[in-house]
């Protein structure tokens, strides 16, 4: 899992292996999905296998990227998955708000 924090962002890259963990192609771009856009934003560049990730709230979520492995015809899919921490802001500062007084 990556935790980020209020105004932390990371770029990604997503890398297709072989069986035996060499450069691997796939076939068109990847599909995506992200399942918490309130917790972070999910930003994939024109060559779908880079990005970034830009914390927005506290909260949870999973990236999802699914690829075509088949480079033919058919359709092969992988999915890969990143989990993603978004940690609650902190507090700077706090108060004591006094209600207005009563006979």
């Amino acid at each position: 899992m990556t935790t980020f924090k209020e105004g932390q962002a990371a770029t990604f890259e997503l890398s297709p292996l072989d069986s035996k963990g060499r450069p691997a192609k796939i076939d068109g771009v990847p599909v995506y999905e992200n399942s918490n856009p309130a917790a972070c934003d999910l930003f994939v560049n024109a060559d779908g296998l880079t990005g970034t990730i830009t914390w927005l709230d506290g909260g949870t979520a999973q990236i999802k990227a699914t690829v075509d492995a088949d480079l033919g015809e058919g359709v092969r899919p992988l999915i890969a998955l990143a989990d993603i921490e978004c940690l609650a802001p902190e507090a700077v500062t706090v108060a004591i708000n006094v209600g207005t007084p009563t006979p």
